[in-house]
């Protein structure tokens, strides 16, 4: 029960900050990716094999990336980021 409540709560963060569909299919993309990964471990996002990865031009990612990082649910530190999602 409580995955249901953290799938809502995280639904409902999505609904507020509006993000474009370009935004999920970054944000999905990074999410599988790094799953293995428990939250707030950094990684290194290059945003050229993103943007290859999912068939996209490269400042529609770079759209994504800031708009992410301006709801929270991306971090940048330094030169990596990590995905925040509580």
């Amino acid at each position: 029960m409580e995955d249901l409540r953290d799938l809502s709560s995280f639904l409902s963060f999505i609904y507020r900050h509006r993000l474009s569909p370009a935004d999920m299919h970054v944000l999905n993309h990074l999410i599988m990716k790094y799953a293995e990964f428990e939250q707030r471990k950094a990684f290194v996002l290059n945003q050229t094999a993103l943007a290859k990865d999912l068939s996209m031009k490269q400042p529609n990612v770079s759209r994504a990336v800031k708009n992410l990082v301006a709801t929270g649910i991306l971090v940048k530190q330094d030169m990596t980021y990590f995905i925040h999602l509580a």
